[in-house]
This record gives structure tokens, C-alpha cells and sequence, in this order.
């Protein structure tokens, strides 16, 4: 119905409704078509009839498989599970694509770790209705060490995954970065002036008590009952860890003691035995960037928030392991600054991350149990047979105040 066609007085011809000429000026082509029942033109430059106010947008298509794949992932996994399961799940291809390249030990040992845990997370999630409850629950816990094991799990095995996928070294990338931090000179071997058997010893005992300040944290919040900040302890290590693992992938170096090997003029030696023994367990791909280094300057950023006094504990430790990585010869300094800028962002991310994935599982409904279930639990009943009778309830007593409706005359 065109508007200009409209006068004072005049009838619509479709629905015989008398439609004012004021009216048209003042409700416009819109309020019209809804008085009249026909649907407003549309726009020269527009996408279509305009949706009424308060209907449901359309679903664009492919929508509902995200939405669909989405929920699924938030109902079923964790934020450490579903960071730490693109390295878990490349290792396993690769493992099992070139099965020839897994000769270490440690190799292999990791990898029947990593299926044995990947196995009990599957049978406790079949067989423990309450295994992807929402927090706090203490399934969560143990989920959470399922999935940092798991994730720690992947590290040995990075000594034939990344030639695999990278092959070669970086080392001299590294070693032209410090030099453009330094001005023109190798900060690392400067330190030979330093070397002493007893220095030597501190510096291997300070380069192996990495993990003790995450143990005493962690041990903390889990006695504690602080369900919300070991999660976010947990997920950041899963970040940095992955993080690291990425780093390791993308630019595989050894570390100064290889790439600058004729540098160095004083032999270190090994009174304890600890530097020969991480060269015996070592990737040879694990420089850049420096998980010792990110590894306590998250504990630290976590330990300021939950633990004051554990952060002034272990606050030696924030100075004496990034030196140990230099006067080991294990890193550069720009593996120092990688690793720590790693453990900020791990530290930024983590609650944030935890927060949002908690909202998103809340927000996901149950899922309805499927018709195998419903059967299955049909057939538990009758195989049980049926439940013995308790005592009987009270019989309910019609209340004397209140009079019965009478039927009325037929």
C-alpha cells in the first residue's frame, strides 16, 4: 500500500479499516504496515523486512555447530586440560606416525605416562558422575593434577618431537640477540671470572629448588581450602609450560655451553653431580625461552597475592636462579627476559581465563541423558527388582474448617 495513496477519510482496500491522513504523517510508512497488516518495504541500502522489536535475531548458518562444539568443550573439559591438549595430542601423532624416533628412555617412559594418565582421566570420567562438577568439588582437584602431569608429561619427549617438526638449532639467532643488548659483547662468558667449585655448587643446589617454592604454595592453598587460587596457581604453570613448549618449537636451541662453546676459557666442574646430570636428561631444544626463569617469577606473582610471607621466604630465589642459568651456561639473557615476560602473561591470563570458562560451564544446561542411559537404568531397577515399602506415610486429612462445594441443581 503506497502512503501517498492515503487521504482523510479513505478506506484501505485490504482490510477496510478507515485510516486517517494525520495518522499516516505522524506513525509513517512503518506504523502502516502494522495497522494494516502489510510489511514495511525494504530499504534501498538494507538487509531486508526490519525484525520486529523483542523477536529473536535469525541464527546465522554454522551457528549452531559452534555453539553446539563450544558447550561440549566447557561441559567437558578444564582450562588446564583444554590448553595443555594440542601438545598432548601432537606428541601422539607424532608418536605415532614415526615410532622409530622414540629410542631415550625418558622418551618412552613419558610417553606410557602420558596414556597411562590420559587413561585414568577417561575411566574416573566414565565411571564418577560428579567428575565434571562444577567448583569446588574435590574431583576438581584431582583433575588438576591429572592435567599438569599430563602437561609436564610432554617435556621429555620434546628431544625427538621438535627435530621432527623443526630440525636444527637457533643458537647463533640467540647468541645475535645478546650481543644487540650488550653492544656487540656475549654477556655469558664474562662470567668466567666468577667460576669457583664452591660457587659452582650453590648455583647447581639454587638451579634444581625451582619446583620447591610451587610445592609450598600449592600445598598452602590445598590445605587451606583455597579452591579458586590453586586453580589459578595450576592453569598458569599449564600456560607457561605450553608457552615454553611453543618457544621450543618454533626456535630449538641448545644453550650457551654448545653455541658458544670456544668462548668459554675456565671449566665449570661438578662437585655434586647435578650439572651432569641434567646434561643427561636435557632436550637439547629447551633454551628459548627459560621455564626455570618462568617458573619462579610465577611463583612469586602468585605467592604476593596468597602468601605474603612465602613471597618474602622465597624471594632469594628471584635473583639466584636467573643467575644460575647464566653461570651454568644454560641460557641467554634473552631466554631471561622470554621467560619472564612468559610468567606475566601467564599470570594476567590464568584468572581471567578461570572466570570466564566458570561462566561459560554455568551458563551450559545439564546434558540430557541419553535413551542408552535411560534404558540402562531401567534395566538396573529390574534387575534389582523392586524397593522394599518403607513406613507409610501419614494419611492426609480433609480440614474440618473448610466445607466441601456443594453440586448445584441439576
Amino acid at each position: 500500500m503506497e502512503t501517498a495513496g492515503l487521504r482523510h477519510g479513505s478506506a484501505d482496500r485490504r482490510t477496510g479499516e478507515r485510516v486517517d491522513e494525520r495518522t499516516v504523517e505522524r506513525a509513517g510508512p512503518s506504523r502502516i504496515g502494522e495497522r494494516t497488516g502489510e510489511q514495511a518495504a525494504p530499504s534501498r541500502g538494507g538487509a531486508g523486512t526490519p525484525r520486529p522489536r523483542g523477536a529473536e535475531p535469525l541464527p546465522r548458518p554454522g551457528t549452531g555447530v559452534r555453539r553446539r562444539t563450544k558447550a561440549a568443550a566447557v561441559r567437558l573439559l578444564d582450562p588446564k586440560e583444554a590448553v595443555a591438549l594440542p601438545f598432548v595430542a601432537l606428541v601422539a601423532v607424532l608418536a605415532v606416525s614415526r615410532p622409530a624416533a622414540v629410542t631415550h628412555p625418558d622418551s618412552r617412559a613419558a610417553l606410557a605416562l602420558s596414556g597411562a594418565l590420559v587413561a585414568v582421566w577417561w575411566g574416573l570420567a566414565a565411571r564418577l558422575p560428579t567428575w565434571h562438577a562444577p567448583r569446588p568439588h574435590r574431583c576438581r582437584r584431582v583433575r588438576d593434577l591429572i592435567a599438569v602431569l599430563t602437561c609436564l608429561a610432554v617435556y621429555p619427549s620434546l628431544r625427538w618431537a621438535v627435530p621432527l617438526v623443526h630440525p636444527g638449532h637457533c643458537d647463533h639467532l640467540l647468541a645475535a640477540a645478546d650481543r644487540w643488548l650488550f653492544a656487540g659483547h656475549d654477556p655469558v662468558p664474562v662470567l668466567d671470572r666468577l667460576v669457583d667449585p664452591v660457587t659452582t655448587a650453590v648455583m647447581a643446589l639454587a638451579y634444581a629448588c625451582e619446583w620447591a617454592p610451587l610445592l609450598a604454595l600449592g600445598g598452602f592453598l590445598w590445605v587451606r581450602g583455597r579452591d579458586r587460587e590453586w586453580s589459578d596457581l595450576l592453569l598458569g604453570l599449564v600456560i607457561v609450560q605450553c608457552l615454553g613448549y611453543a618457544g621450543y618449537f618454533s626456535l630449538p636451541a641448545v644453550g650457551p655451553w654448545h653455541g658458544l662453546a670456544g668462548r668459554f676459557t675456565v671449566p665449570l666442574g661438578d662437585v655434586l653431580g647435578i650439572r651432569r646430570y641434567y646434561l643427561a636428561h636435557s632436550t637439547g631444544v629447551d633454551a628459548f625461552p627459560s621455564l626455570h626463569v618462568a617458573t619462579i617469577v610465577l611463583i612469586a606473582l602468585f605467592a604476593w597475592r596468597d602468601c605474603r610471607p612465602l613471597f618474602w621466604l622465597t624471594s632469594p630465589l628471584l635473583v639466584v636462579i636467573p643467575a644460575s642459568t647464566l653461570y651454568l651456561r644454560w641460557h641467554y639473557v634473552t631466554d631471561l627476559v622470554a621467560g619472564a615476560a612468559v610468567a606475566v602473561l601467564a599470570r594476567t591470563c590464568a584468572p581471567r581465563v578461570n572466570r570466564a570458562w566458570d561462566a561459560a560451564h554455568r551458563a551450559v544446561p545439564p546434558p540430557r541423558r541419553s535413551r542408552t542411559g535411560r534404558r540402562r537404568a531401567r534395566d538396573r531397577r529390574r534387575t534389582i527388582g523392586p524397593v522394599a515399602p518403607g513406613p507409610r506415610a501419614p494419611r492426609r486429612t480433609a480440614d474440618p474448617c473448610r466445607e466441601r462445594p456443594r453440586p448445584g441443581p441439576r
